[in-house]
């Protein structure tokens, strides 16, 4: 089954009409689930005319993180998205404080 944007947009949206020009921010890892997101809001960016912005932490926990961070790039340049990103350099590299710089 194909979800479209449109019953995207009405389950997250509620049916709101959404004011042109509007910033919607989506956290993109640039992993499968995110990546999804990152098209579905691409799509209601279009029919909507509001703004998007994918936001990427690096975390450098694992050697291919630089690469993860070009990829990331890559497919926000072939949308036309603005990427955001910020690289960690965790004293402590377990997930729980990785979480925690994320969220900070």
């Amino acid at each position: 089954m194909m979800y479209s944007a449109d019953r995207f947009a009405e389950r997250l949206f509620g049916g709101w009409a959404l004011d042109s020009g509007a910033t919607f921010y989506v956290a993109y890892s640039g992993g499968l689930d995110s990546t999804v997101l990152l098209h579905l809001m691409d799509q209601v960016r279009q029919q909507q005319g509001i703004q998007l912005v994918a936001l990427h932490v690096n975390h450098n926990l694992q050697p291919d993180s630089p690469q993860w961070e070009l990829h990331c790039q890559q497919v926000c340049d072939r949308l036309n998205i603005p990427l955001r990103t910020t690289s960690l350099q965790l004293d402590n590299t377990s997930e729980a404080s990785a979480r925690e710089a994320r969220y900070a």
